[in-house]
């Protein structure tokens, strides 16, 4: 309980000095503040809050954006299971017996261990991408993918 109040009072002060760090950051200059740009017609407009968020819904009614925000929520589900849900179903699977617990740490480490080696090897493979392009790239990571949930 001792160390929860600690570690809740750090949490707390560095969020305090990190808000307190924003309000010492300059505003824009004037010239910048009136360079926002339209999207549609391509001229610059000056827009307050209001009207850049009616703006972002339109541009959320694009097709393209549309299809990237599947993206993310995809994205987002995904992250949630794996750095989440993963860890505490391994945790409380009885046919672990007594040693679940200690499986949550190894679970983690090599998830850490996979995210390193598959960057490594996609940023390495810089050539290949330039020769074949992004598209066997996105087929062969939907494959690992589904067969990793299938695994699972």
């Amino acid at each position: 309980s001792k160390t929860r109040i600690q570690v809740y009072v750090v949490l707390l002060v560095v969020c305090c000095v990190g808000t307190l760090m924003l309000f010492g950051l300059r505003n824009r200059r004037p010239e910048d503040r009136s360079a926002s740009l339209d999207v549609k017609s391509g001229d610059q407009v000056n827009e307050g809050p209001l009207q850049a968020f009616k703006s972002s819904l339109q541009l959320l009614q694009n097709r393209d954006m549309l299809l990237l925000g599947l993206c993310f929520a995809y994205t987002g589900f995904e992250l949630n299971f794996y750095s989440g849900v993963y860890s505490t179903c391994i945790g409380n699977t009885k046919a672990f017996g007594g040693d679940a617990k200690s499986l949550i740490g190894i679970s983690g480490a090599f998830l850490g261990a996979g995210e390193i080696i598959g960057g490594a090897a996609f940023g390495l493979s810089g050539t290949l991408t330039n020769r074949h392009g992004r598209d066997p790239i996105i087929l062969f990571g939907f494959v690992v993918h589904m067969t990793a949930f299938y695994l699972i």
